[in-house]
C-alpha cells in the first residue's frame, strides 16, 4: 500500500503544476469574447523578458529588456488592460501599453516564491506588496493621485498570500509565523488605518479569491488525504466547501489525493491536481464546485500541465503546456474557456532556438480587442 505521508510530500510538487491546454492546429482565431492579447514571460538564450502576444497573429511584442541576472515573474494586468505589472528580481515593474519600456514602482520586495507577493486593488489604482520581513506596503499605480503607505504586521507574522475585498477597502493577509509550532494568522488591513483585526487560522493554507455568496475563499491545510477548498467566516473560522473524501472499505489501495491549485471565478469552481509519486507522471486536473457534485476531469488531452492564470474575471484563462520542454512551467501557451476542452494555441515554443514561454495572463476582455502599440519591435515566431 502506498504510504500517504510519502504521497503528501510528493504532491507538493503538484502545487507547481497548475494547468493544461487543449489541442489546436492553426492560429487561434479571436472571437468577440476571447482575449485579444496574452502577456507572458519569454525565456531564451539571452535570459527572460515579459512580452505581449497578439492572439490572432501570434506576434510577440516585448515590454522589457532581456535579463540574465534577474528573475522575471508574476505578471498581472490592470482591470482595464492599460498596464501590466511584473516582478523583476526584488523590483516591481510597470509597463504601460503604447509606451516604450517599463518603469520601477518599488524595490525591496521579499524573496520570490511560487505565488505572487503583490496584489492589485480591484479598481487598479493601488497595489499591496509584501516587504521583508513583516511589512505590507500600499503604493499608488493607477491614474488617481495617492501616497505610499507602509503597515507593520503583528510580531512574527510573515505574509504569505493576500486578497482584496471586492470593494477594495480591506486587504486580507495570511501570515505564516516565525515558529512552525504557531498557527498562521489571518490579518485584515486597511491601507489608511493599519491592522484592523487578526485571528489564528490553523486550518488555512492559502487565500484563493472572493465569492459574493461565500466571502473569502481559501485552500485548507494539507493532510494525508490532500486538501479541500473552503471559506472563512467573519469570526475567522474555516469551513470546507466539499465533503471529506470517502475511504474505500477493505481496500489496500489509497484513495486519490488531490490538492487545491486555484479558483476560477467565472464558473465558481476550484482546480485540483492529483498527487503523483513521480514529477514526470501525467498531470491529472479536476474541477470541483461547492457541495457534493462529482469532480470533473479538465484538460484531459494535456499530460504536462504548467501554470494557469487563476483569478481572472472573464470566462477565458491561459495556461502552459510543458510538453515541448518537460521542465518546470515553460512550454507552449494556450487559452481555453474555464471548464471547457476547446483550448486554442496562442504561441508555440521553439526548442531549436531554446525559446519557451511561461506565466501567461490574458488581457482583460473589457480592455477591447485592439492590438497594443509601441513598446519595441514585434515578430512572428
Amino acid at each position: 500500500m502506498v504510504n500517504r505521508l510519502q504521497l503528501t510530500q510528493a504532491v507538493l510538487l503538484c502545487s507547481l503544476l497548475l494547468a493544461a491546454p487543449g489541442r489546436a492546429g492553426g492560429p487561434a482565431p479571436t472571437t468577440p469574447e476571447a482575449p485579444a492579447q496574452v502577456a507572458a514571460i519569454e525565456y531564451g538564450p539571452q535570459g527572460a523578458r515579459p512580452v505581449v502576444i497578439q492572439v490572432s497573429t501570434r506576434r510577440v511584442q516585448w515590454t522589457g529588456d532581456w535579463r540574465q541576472d534577474a528573475a522575471v515573474a508574476h505578471l498581472s494586468w490592470s482591470p482595464d488592460g492599460t498596464f501590466l505589472l511584473y516582478r523583476q528580481a526584488d523590483t516591481l515593474m510597470r509597463h504601460t501599453l503604447g509606451e516604450q519600456g517599463s518603469i520601477k514602482l518599488a524595490e525591496g520586495l521579499a524573496m520570490p516564491r511560487t505565488r505572487p507577493d503583490y496584489e492589485l486593488r480591484p479598481d487598479g489604482q493601488q497595489v499591496a506588496l509584501r516587504r521583508a520581513p513583516s511589512q505590507v506596503a500600499f503604493i499608488p499605480v493607477g491614474t488617481a493621485a495617492g501616497i505610499s503607505q507602509q503597515v507593520d504586521m503583528p510580531s512574527g507574522c510573515l505574509p504569505s498570500s493576500m486578497q482584496w475585498q471586492p470593494d477594495g477597502k480591506v486587504l486580507h493577509v495570511l501570515c505564516a509565523q516565525e515558529s512552525s509550532k504557531t498557527a498562521p494568522l489571518l490579518v485584515k488591513l486597511d491601507p489608511a488605518a493599519g491592522v484592523v483585526t487578526f485571528r489564528p487560522a490553523p486550518d488555512v493554507a492559502e487565500l484563493l479569491g472572493w465569492s459574493e455568496q461565500r466571502g473569502l475563499l481559501v485552500s485548507g491545510k494539507a493532510d494525508a488525504y490532500g486538501q479541500r477548498p473552503g471559506n472563512v467566516k467573519e469570526d475567522g473560522s474555516y469551513h470546507p466547501l466539499r465533503p471529506a473524501p470517502a475511504l474505500p472499505e477493505n481496500s489496500e489501495e489509497s484513495p486519490p489525493i488531490d490538492f487545491v491549485q486555484g479558483y476560477l471565478p467565472s464558473i465558481d469552481g476550484f482546480v485540483m491536481a492529483r498527487a503523483t509519486e513521480d514529477p514526470h507522471d501525467p498531470v491529472v486536473l479536476t474541477l470541483v464546485t461547492p457541495g457534493e457534485s462529482p469532480a470533473k476531469r479538465w484538460l484531459k488531452s494535456f499530460k504536462r500541465v504548467g501554470t494557469i492564470s487563476y483569478g481572472v474575471p472573464g470566462p477565458w484563462v491561459a495556461f502552459v503546456d510543458r510538453k515541448p520542454a518537460d521542465r518546470a512551467d515553460v512550454g507552449d501557451i494556450y487559452i481555453v474557456r474555464a471548464g471547457k476542452e476547446d483550448a486554442r494555441l496562442v504561441i508555440r515554443a521553439n526548442a531549436k532556438r531554446d525559446t519557451f514561454y511561461g506565466g501567461p495572463e490574458p488581457r482583460p476582455h473589457k480592455a477591447g480587442t485592439s492590438a497594443p502599440k509601441g513598446a519595441g519591435s514585434s515578430k512572428k515566431p
